[in-house]
């Protein structure tokens, strides 16, 4: 785990990513850097979570990348591109 320690401007830290199911259950956990891309480990999140209907994610995971990725694998119910 020390491998997964980064330098941020407050100094050494990580970051939990989190897939969660119903009542905030945890379906997958990834355990990375501060300063890794949030959308490059949700594409590695998604891929090790089972299908699901329905995703709901905030603003760090809007890439272009990542959205298409998502329309591929779920209906979404609001497009995540932009208007």
């Amino acid at each position: 785990m020390a491998h997964d320690i980064g330098r941020t401007k407050g100094g050494r830290n990580t970051k939990l990513q989190a897939i969660c199911y119903e009542k905030s259950r945890p379906w997958v956990l990834l355990l990375t850097l501060r300063n890794v891309n949030d959308c490059k480990v949700a594409q590695l999140c998604i891929a090790a979570a089972p299908p699901s209907a329905e995703l709901v994610a905030n603003k760090g995971y809007d890439s272009q990348a990542l959205c298409e990725r998502l329309e591929a694998r779920l209906r979404p119910t609001l497009s995540l591109s932009p208007i």
